[in-house]
């Protein structure tokens, strides 16, 4: 037996361009079908060595070995035109393949793939700077006199990496004669910067770790053709296991690690081939790693090679059909072809899944098998692990089938089975609605059973996918706990606890540590015993009565945002409880207490979340605008400290990369595209129309503006007075370029008030113009004393002010 196939089919989707007209343009790309491009869990791993390889470099390379030397020296040695000749060689294989590529990429029309490779350049080349500075190696080597016409070898080199990470990304959508040339040429290049001494066998390799880390790091953002095998390899497989099927097609939904394909027997029998590469065991392994770091129950048992994964799996199906549950039949499973490629033969039940049934067909009857079929995998000890709509098919005959095992396990715990129960109930609510899922339920698993689903009704319990479509409808949760409790007579249900920790906790710890990184480095060599001892408490006192001023200039934008009128009173009291509620739960409790704010006003939460978005986007606009204004004034009069103003500066343009990559991300690739017009469109609609009658009348426009400039001035005159109590003075301008920066930088970090990292900000900017370093330290806690340390004792009080006045 064979696969058969046309000889279109044959063609390798993302490898080769089919047969097409001839035209002038270069032919090296490949065509990259729709869904091709995905997310390859290999590169995790990638990301994890070149990381470990970085470091090792990275910390070998300001500390000169005698090997190194002699290494050098007999480089530096070489006659002149094998010098020149590796200089030849290095900038060819870099640059010249580079540029290369880039023309071809432009001549084509790729422009969407050219603003990928240009967003991975960017992003490495930042990311090799700020290594290149972190280390620093031109002092020692210098030092040592490791010169080669005026320059020492740089750690890493960084054209290298640049070109590495581009070439990296591209390879996979280029045809493989291009793909083997871009590879000889750039390790013709890697090559040529050691013997053109352009950095020292450590920093070259060092070069080529850091542009693989990050062309990883890339891949596993915008997805890669790599991580799918074309159809020829799978063909290939299946005629070394013998299988017969035609019309071999990429399946629509995938999985991640995995690729699947759809075929047809030769009776005309729906057929699916789940291919697992060498990447499935990265994927299962990092999952199993990640549900171990999230929640406390790790998921199904792991399979570390694809042979195990394609047996357990099967061993799964075979297990789910002896106790009756009609699931996909075991065909083969096994490894064939060149290439060595896993698949798994399944011949599919039959049916239609659930999402693309009419809601009157999921009769009462439906709803019982299917919870008829879960039962019987849960008496096997077997855990479907996705319960979802579309891996439920309805039969002609009326009965159900479960297809799609791959989050199955074997001999599960009691909460594992739980949670498959919790999804079915989920799903069946979104086709059929609350009553009658639930009567189904309680049909299924009698009252008891019914009772142990509720604890677990919460989004933690449930798969990513149902997750998601559940993203929409957050209160579905607990409406379906509140019936489910009248119908099992439970008076109340306690959640279960199924995390481990959150990604705010996470955020939270990552933003601290960054500020302490941040804030140790300004406050080295400072001696706090006599830091605030000359303090003019006069000015203390001015400083103090100025903090006051920005909730009122505050209160005004917040006004100016809105077309509506609002009583200030009111509108300066949430402005001061912001300060508690921003302390104690971040940007998510600030904002819900300002749409819960207008709500008692009487405004839709439309309105309240784009008049947010109008007033954040004018004090942004206000903020560069000032910055900009004062950096062309004043930008000589700042010179870099050596206290740390070198990581501020370096965060700052790696933030404004970061944010273009994001742009680039956002703009060009489809998902995201689609993601970002899903989650940011109603809000920018809504911010549009907000916006529309905001300008149409103009004092509202000079309240929202106006107010963010008087607040931005209110925070420099604190900072100002700060100064004065300590005997130093800048000029107001250049205080507000200090303050706005250093908000910016604080504003990027998730931890509340930007603790940590705003004050660093503050003091390398403050040293950078000029400042002593402890004068500069003791301005920018006393101003902070009263800006972010104290208003949360107030905020408080001014909340429950609201709370009495039933504003909030």
């Amino acid at each position: 037996m064979r696969a058969v196939t046309t000889q279109d089919e044959r063609t390798e989707p993302g490898l080769l361009t089919p047969d097409v007209p001839r035209r002038w343009a270069p032919a090296v790309f490949g065509v990259v079908p729709p869904g091709a491009s995905r997310r390859r869990p290999g590169d995790i791993v990638s990301v994890g060595i070149a990381a470990l390889l970085v470091v090792i470099t990275a910390l070998g390379a300001d500390d000169l070995a005698a090997v190194e030397v002699r290494i050098f020296d007999l480089l530096d040695g070489f006659p002149e035109w094998a010098q020149t000749w590796a200089e030849i060689a290095y900038r060819a294989g870099t640059v010249g393949t580079v540029v290369v590529l880039l023309v071809a990429l432009l001549a084509s029309k790729r422009f969407r793939l050219t603003a990928i490779i240009a967003a991975a350049g960017a992003l490495s080349w930042v990311s090799a700077m700020e290594l290149r500075d972190l280390v620093d190696t031109e002092p020692e080597r210098n030092a040592a006199g490791l010169v080669v016409d005026g320059s020492v070898p740089e750690y890493p080199v960084v054209v290298l990496a640049v070109a590495t990470t581009i070439l990296l990304v591209a390879a996979p959508y280029l045809l493989r004669p291009a793909r083997r040339l871009v590879f000889a040429s750039l390790a013709m290049g890697a090559i040529g910067a050691v013997f053109a001494i352009a950095g020292l066998p450590d920093d070259v390799v060092g070069a080529l770790a850091l542009g693989w880390g990050v062309a990883s790091v890339f891949r596993l953002v915008v997805g890669t053709p790599a991580a799918t095998p074309s159809k020829t390899q799978v063909d290939e497989a299946l005629v070394g296991l013998g299988v017969d099927v035609v019309d071999l097609e990429l399946a629509d939904a995938q999985v991640w690690g995995e690729t699947r394909f759809t075929a047809t027997a030769p009776d005309g029998g729906a057929v699916s081939v789940e291919v697992i590469g060498r990447d499935a065991a990265d994927a299962h392994l990092l999952a199993k790693v990640w549900r171990s770091i999230w929640f406390k129950d790790s998921g199904p048992t792991l399979a570390l090679t694809r042979t195990q994964q394609l047996e357990h799996r099967a061993y799964l199906l075979l297990l789910a059909e002896r106790v009756g549950v009609p699931v996909s039949s075991v065909v083969i499973a096994g490894i064939g072809g060149a290439r060595e490629t896993a698949v798994l033969v399944l011949r599919e039940p039959g049916g239609v899944p659930l999402t693309e049934v009419d809601a009157g067909d999921v009769t009462d009857a439906v709803l019982d098998n299917t919870w008829h079929n879960l039962n019987l995998l849960h008496d096997a000890r077997l855990a479907h692990g996705q319960m979802r709509a579309a891996n439920i098919l309805l039969r002609p005959d009326g009965t159900t089938a479960f297809v799609e095992f791959a989050h199955a396990s074997s001999t599960a715990p009691a909460e594992r089975c739980t949670r498959d129960a919790v999804e079915l109930l989920v799903t069946t609510t979104a086709l059929v609605g609350d009553d009658r899922a639930l009567a189904a339920a309680l049909r299924a698993r009698g009252r008891d059973g019914l009772a142990e689903v509720l604890p677990m009704l919460e989004p933690a319990a449930l798969s990513t996918p149902t997750r998601d479509e559940l993203h929409a409808d957050k209160g579905r949760l607990k409406g379906l706990r509140e019936k489910g409790a009248e119908l099992t007579g439970e008076t109340s249900v306690e959640l279960v606890k199924l995390r481990r920790v959150s990604a705010t906790d996470i955020l939270l710890a990552a933003g601290t540590i960054l500020g302490v990184y941040l804030l140790l480095g300004e406050l080295a060599g400072i001696d706090w015993s006599t830091t605030f001892n000359d303090a003019e408490w006069g000015w203390v006192a001015i400083a103090a009565l100025l903090s006051f001023g920005p909730p009122f200039t505050g209160s005004v934008a917040l006004m100016g945002s809105v077309a509506v009128p609002l009583p200030f009173k009111p509108v300066l009291g949430e402005q001061f409880a912001n300060n508690f509620t921003g302390l104690i739960g971040g940007t998510a409790a600030t904002t819900a207490l300002v749409i819960r704010f207008f709500q008692k006003q009487g405004q839709k939460v439309a309105v309240a979340v784009s008049s947010g978005v109008l007033n954040s986007l004018a004090g942004g606009v206000v903020q560069i605008t000032l910055v900009v204004v004062g950096l062309v004034i004043t930008g000589d009069e700042f010179t870099p400290s050596s206290t740390g103003g070198k990581k501020i500066v370096g965060l700052v343009i790696g933030a404004i990369v970061i944010a273009a990559v994001g742009l680039a991300i956002a703009l060009f690739v489809p998902k995201f595209r689609a993601l970002v017009r899903a989650r940011a469109g109603p809000q920018w609609d809504a911010a549009e129309a907000n916006l529309r009658g905001i300008l149409s009348t103009p004092r509202k426009a000079l309240m929202l503006f106006g107010g963010n400039v008087a607040t931005q001035v209110l925070f420099a005159l604190v900072l100002d007075a700060a100064l004065h109590a300590y005997g130093e003075s800048l000029p107001l301008l250049q205080i507000i370029v200090i303050n706005s920066l250093a908000s910016v930088i604080g504003g990027m970090a998730p931890v509340p008030g930007g603790m940590g990292v705003i004050e660093a900000g503050l003091i390398a900017g403050f040293t950078a113009a000029g400042i002593p370093q402890s004068e500069a330290v003791a301005a920018t806690f006393t101003a902070r004393l009263f800006t972010a340390y104290l208003p949360p004792i107030w905020g408080w009080f001014a909340l429950q002010w609201l709370r009495r006045n039933d504003y909030v």
